[in-house]
């Protein structure tokens, strides 16, 4: 009986010991089956073309400048508005300004790219540098003179630029008359900070400018801007919804 016992123990430790090796064995060769992975490291992504960045430049300077996208043509929800006059607003074009040439410095070497874009990298470098060196001076210009002083600058945009093909430019243009209020204030006030720093043009100039002023507003109802809107309308009155004729603005 003993015998028969001892022979189930080793019977079974001989079972156990069979089916360990197989573990064993299946495991080695599931594991020799597998592909080692080796971490390997990701070769980082060239830059876009140079040319890509010029383009989301020239874009992200647009989105700041409603007069800029009337200059091009482009015709959208800015429309009706003004460029920003203010300090920030000028802060951050100077910062887009710097900020792309630092990234493309970072992103880029002169000896990688093509004649044709180491040629248009050297041109923003230079032009970015030239704003650099008299950002300083800023505030030095004069915003009301007789050349290219606002108040004439004003009135020449809407009569040379802002063109009106149907009745939401109208309405743009309309906008933009409402607007000349609050921004020649915005104008006027920094004129006066610069004056009390000492940028003032000379006396000679000051008559010119009034002037150009007393002409605008002397002509009441049949002043330059009003004029124009009016022959710009009328050219556009045959796609105009009813009720929205030049005689009846």
């Amino acid at each position: 009986m003993r015998f028969v016992q001892l022979s189930l123990v080793s019977t079974c430790a001989l079972a156990l010991a069979s089916c360990a090796v197989a573990d064993q064995e299946r495991v080695a060769s599931a594991s020799a089956s597998k592909t080692v992975m080796v971490d390997k490291p990701i070769a980082e992504a060239p830059p876009p073309a140079l040319n890509t960045v010029f383009e989301k430049y020239d874009a992200a300077g647009l989105a700041m400048s409603p007069q800029a996208k009337s200059y091009r043509g482009i015709r959208d929800q800015d429309y009706g508005k003004w460029d920003d006059p203010s300090e920030a607003a000028a802060q951050r074009e100077f910062d887009l300004m710097q900020s792309t040439l630092k990234n493309m410095r970072a992103d880029y070497s002169l000896d990688d790219l093509s004649e044709q874009d180491a040629l248009s990298f050297r041109l923003f470098e230079a032009m970015a540098a030239r704003r650099a060196s008299l950002w300083q001076f800023r505030d030095y210009s004069y915003i009301f003179d007789q050349m290219r002083g606002q108040q004439s600058r004003i009135p020449a945009f809407l009569i040379g630029i802002h063109r009106i093909r149907d009745d939401k430019d109208a309405m743009a243009y309309i906008e933009r008359i409402r607007g000349i209020g609050p921004l020649v204030d915005s104008l006027t006030a920094e004129a006066k900070a610069r004056a009390d720093n000492g940028i003032m043009p000379p006396d000679w100039a000051y008559p010119y400018v009034i002037s150009d002023i007393e002409n605008l507003l002397g002509a009441g109802d049949d002043n330059a801007i009003l004029a124009d809107f009016d022959s710009k309308l009328m050219a556009i009155q045959p796609e105009l919804p009813e009720g929205t004729q030049a005689e009846n603005s």
